[in-house]
């Protein structure tokens, strides 16, 4: 199955291509060929809502890869389909296990003799974890504990309640440290079991999330939006219709982002 993180990269970008399968087949059924030939120089330059788009992705923290395949999908569906396809066979994520590894770490040091500080110092090289300026030099242990809660969020506060209590007991607690890490591989584990048995629901949503987007930002880099809001009755219509379609998608969007 590979590595959690490249499953993690492999099931986000399986979303990406589902969703522009579908857009692919949306474009297909709505747009007729003259009506494609007609607009295609409007197609070839991005419209303020698409803009729009893009930027409010940016915003909301998506990947910049992701929001760069998302610009070329708006305008060459076919060719992000094929740079989604590289992506997926050439990214590697960087990984999410420091947490265990830096565990893991601190308890072969101490078993090897070292102090809990030298202990600590070494591991964050064997984490990938870069200390401050200097620090392997001037920082104290309690300056050291907190670097490590922020640099380790995801155990900050087990570590912290760890390294206060190791530094009383010294080697007593390297079992203390491994099994800290063995949880917090164990919940990396855990989380990326969920994400894929969770991933076609959340294919769907974001498709269904997507495809009102995609199809209004179509419709006005076409021309045909701009006349519904040329007043008369009509222009209250399309106001309400759009204030709701962007409630809905909005809300969408934080229910799935939540659930994420």
């Amino acid at each position: 199955m590979g590595p959690p993180h490249q499953r993690r990269f492999d099931v986000s970008f399986m979303h990406l291509s589902i969703w522009l399968c579908r857009w692919n087949a949306l474009r297909a059924a709505v747009v007729s060929p003259q009506f494609a030939m007609s607009t295609r120089t409007a197609q070839s330059r991005p419209s303020m809502i698409e803009a729009l788009v893009i930027a409010a992705a940016v915003w909301a923290g998506v990947d910049l890869r992701v929001v760069a395949i998302l610009g070329i999908a708006l305008l060459f569906p076919i060719w992000a389909l094929g740079g989604v396809v590289a992506l997926v066979l050439r990214n590697r994520r960087r990984t999410s296990t420091r947490p265990a590894v830096f565990c893991h770490a601190v308890a072969r040091e101490l078993r090897a003799g070292a102090t809990l500080r030298s202990a600590l110092l070494s591991a964050c090289a064997s984490a990938g974890i870069e200390l401050e300026a200097d620090g392997d030099l001037v920082v104290s242990l309690a300056d050291l504990t907190g670097f490590l809660a922020r640099a380790l969020p995801e155990i900050s506060e087990e570590l912290v309640a760890l390294v206060t209590a190791a530094d009383k007991s010294g080697a007593a607690s390297a079992a203390l440290f491994e099994e800290l890490g063995d949880l917090a591989m164990a919940q990396v584990e855990l989380d990326e079991e969920l994400r894929i048995a969770t991933a076609p629901a959340r294919a769907s949503a974001l498709v269904l999330l997507g495809l009102p987007v995609v199809f209004i930002g179509y419709q006005a880099s076409s021309g045909s939006l701009p006349p519904l809001f040329g007043g008369g009755p009509q222009s209250a219509i399309a106001l309400i219709g759009a204030a709701l379609a962007a409630s809905g998608v909005i809300i969408g969007f934080l229910m799935v982002r939540r659930a994420l």
